[in-house]
């Protein structure tokens, strides 16, 4: 099968190749990523563990949902299917969100959910993979804003 997403442009052997690297590395923040590897998160599975730093430097060091910057000390992992349903600790069921998010995400009380809606107001929110992470976790859908 051949490379999802592959480009040919990137590559070490060119110059144009090698500058292409380095726009994508700029895309993160270095010390963030540092610390992340310096500071697993104690009682989690070296998988999770590794799995965030991926995640990370694949999301680009935005939240899955909003987009907006993942900060450290703001910044949580999401099982997509929990792990009380059986999902584990693989790439495929994580995803990196703000703190606010994650409440959202996990919020059945009317008041709560509209707490955090009006604190992610100003930035735009995903609404279909945020109602798909909802029903997931087993809460209702979301009206779209």
């Amino acid at each position: 099968m051949p490379p999802m997403c592959f480009s040919p442009d990137i590559c070490n052997y060119s110059e144009k190749g090698r500058a292409k690297i380095h726009e994508l590395q700029k895309a993160i923040n270095p010390i963030i990523l540092q610390k992340l590897m310096e500071h697993p998160i104690q009682g989690q599975s070296t998988e999770l563990n590794d799995n965030r730093i991926s995640l990370y430097v694949a999301q680009r060091g935005k939240c899955a949902i909003c987009k907006e910057p993942l900060l450290l000390g703001d910044m949580e992992v999401h099982h997509i299917m929990p792990k009380s349903s059986g999902g584990k600790d693989n790439y495929s069921n994580l995803a990196l969100v703000t703190g606010d998010v994650h409440k959202l995400i996990h919020a059945t009380d009317p008041v709560i959910i509209q707490k955090y809606l009006d604190k992610l107001k100003h930035c735009k929110l995903n609404m279909a993979k945020l109602n798909k992470f909802r029903l997931l976790a087993g809460n209702c859908k979301l009206e779209y804003r």
